[in-house]
């Protein structure tokens, strides 16, 4: 088995609380493989009311099953850590779930899509479709060597940033010789 190390340092940005305009921030997972079903999460600013959502193609289909509404405390300028205190320093935003199907036949690649709200379509996002066997990241602890999450090659990982400078181990086994391709997506 041979360990591989990912490390994820990216800063997470507070959402603003200005905002009128349906704005999408991010979706988890990034896509799935075709011709399977699965839910993603996309956390963005007025959200509310989002009736469905709308692909650019027709080799994808959602369903919105739940919009909420969640506070999100902002980020310390410089810090790892979020910043204390009262509620008034919280943020709105909106987490929507969506169950996406895709189509066994769908172009392997990315697929924009926008939520419709009463206020509108937002920007647009995207969603990775892929043929390769997607697993999603254990829930149980792999950061550190010895608890490495074992993979099966070739395979797409869905893994998602709980904290800054998570690290995350994955295992897998090669041939002598045998060349890997990694890229991360984000």
């Amino acid at each position: 088995l041979v360990p591989f190390q990912a490390r994820f340092l990216g800063e997470q940005k507070p959402l603003a609380r200005t905002s009128t305009e349906p704005e999408l921030l991010s979706v988890s997972p990034l896509g799935g493989r075709q011709g399977t079903r699965f839910e993603v999460e996309v956390r963005g600013r007025a959200l509310q009311g989002v009736s469905a959502a709308w692909f650019q193609c027709n080799d994808l289909k959602a369903i919105v099953k739940t919009v909420e509404e969640f506070e999100q405390e902002p980020m310390a300028k410089g810090s790892k850590e979020k910043t204390s205190g009262s509620t008034h320093n919280s943020l709105q935003g909106y987490r929507a779930v969506l169950d996406i199907e895709v189509d066994r036949d769908a172009a392997i690649g990315l697929h924009a899509f926008r939520l419709i709200t009463p206020r509108g379509a937002s920007n647009a996002l995207t969603l990775q479709v892929v043929s390769e066997p997607v697993v999603g990241e254990t829930t149980s602890s792999h950061n550190t060597p010895g608890e490495a999450q074992a993979l099966e090659l070739p395979t797409v990982v869905n893994g998602k940033i709980s904290q800054q400078g998570e690290l995350d181990f994955y295992s897998f086994e090669v041939t002598e010789g045998q060349e890997l391709l990694f890229q991360v997506l984000s």
